[in-house]
């Protein structure tokens, strides 16, 4: 592959290229025509619109199809991800237009996964998200394409491991961030490379039988992929996945309906007993907006009965619960399902009363018996004659 590219396409504040080769083999025609999408800075407002390169780039561009080209030959894979840069990592799309071009769009990734709190994630939605990882169970980031799901995804298990350690098994296509297992005290980390929509269903069955202590799959596309996310969910695992959808109803309503055409109705069981919780995100001038659902039993009820016309008065008084928090200064810690979930104990799990001995009673002294005296009989009529007499 030819030499990595210099600064100039770094410099160059992308979120999206687009080329469109000449129709025929790419190998084969002239240069592509190129123009990108520029990528606003942290507060600033979305860029609307799509742009030419500007000429300062010209030359980092025709390295950059070089290498796009080459790592199609190398991989034949239409959607792949290569590094281009020391400090940018690039994920490709490519396919053929009705004409004839090979068409091909870039994406640039960050390498390096972030810490949860560099985020700009609300305060009161960072204590919730840190809460999920403590549990087993799946946690599912949903949103459209390039509003930072993997990166919040990738965070979140950094998070984990930074805390607790363990193995973290990943399933993605393409690779976008690299973890590093020496950046952890006690963590071991293995990443795939999905090649095909065929080999989601292999890879997670390899990772159950690996017992790891978090599975991320980059993104959910087909049944087989959903059935096994659900099954490590159900299985002792905190499971870490994204989909696109256009809220957390639609897309826990996707996985649902993709699972029972394999598993029928025990999707929704499945569905409802390992969900811990599920955001949907969305970028606002570089910000992230999340709206979150945490599984409650009211929820997993809905779920379970698949009557999702119901979840959205779920969702927005959990909403509300979170504005409550971020008024009171983050300082109410319970979780949503705690304040709305009684515990009862079984009955046979319940601590057998202790026994009193008779040390620990105190001796009341008895009572003075009281001697019932006969009542005495009425006077007879002699008795009462002899009382008329003088004498």
């Amino acid at each position: 592959m030819s030499s990595p590219i210099t600064s100039p396409l770094e410099d160059l504040r992308f979120q999206d290229i687009y080329m469109k080769f000449p129709p025929g083999n790419p190998f084969e025609v002239g240069p592509p025509v190129i123009r990108y999408k520029p990528k606003p800075k942290l507060g600033e407002p979305d860029v609307a619109g799509v742009f030419p390169i500007p000429d300062q780039y010209i030359a980092a561009m025709e390295t950059l199809t070089g290498q796009v080209l080459q790592a199609y030959r190398g991989r034949n894979k239409k959607n792949f991800a290569f590094q281009a840069t020391p400090n940018l990592r690039i994920r490709t799309v490519t396919y053929f237009d009705e004409q004839g071009r090979w068409r091909t769009a870039l994406r640039s990734l960050d390498r390096n996964v972030h810490k949860l709190n560099e985020l700009n994630i609300s305060p009161e939605v960072l204590i919730l998200l840190r809460r999920w990882m403590k549990r087993k169970g799946g946690v599912f980031v949903f949103g459209a394409t390039g509003h930072g799901k993997s990166t919040t995804c990738t965070s979140m298990i950094d998070d984990f491991l930074s805390d607790h350690g363990g193995y973290m098994y990943s399933a993605e296509d393409p690779m976008e961030f690299e973890f590093d297992a020496d950046n952890y005290k006690s963590a071991e980390i293995c990443q795939r490379e999905i090649d095909d929509d065929d080999g989601w269903e292999p890879a997670m069955k390899d990772a159950l039988r690996s017992r790891p202590d978090v599975v991320y799959a980059s993104e959910f596309r087909n049944a087989p992929c959903v059935k096994m996310l659900l099954r490590a969910s159900t299985s002792g695992h905190l499971t870490i996945s994204t989909g696109h959808a256009s809220s957390v109803d639609d897309g826990l309503m996707f996985m649902g309906q993709s699972a029972s055409e394999l598993i029928g109705n025990m999707a929704w069981v499945q569905l409802s007993q390992g969900l811990v919780g599920a955001i949907h995100q969305t970028l606002i001038n570089g910000r992230p907006h999340i709206v979150c659902l945490e599984n409650t039993e009211a929820v997993a009820s809905i779920i379970r009965e698949n009557k999702f016309h119901l979840l959205s008065s779920e969702i927005e008084q959990q909403q509300n619960q979170l504005e409550i928090m971020a008024r009171d200064g983050g300082r109410s810690t319970s979780s949503y399902a705690e304040r709305n979930t009684t515990v009862s104990i079984p009955r046979d799990m319940q601590k057998p009363a202790r026994k009193q001995n008779s040390s620990d009673t105190k001796k009341i002294p008895a009572k003075a018996k009281t001697v019932k005296r006969r009542p005495k009989p009425p006077p007879t009529t002699w008795e009462k004659l002899r009382g008329l007499l003088p004498f």
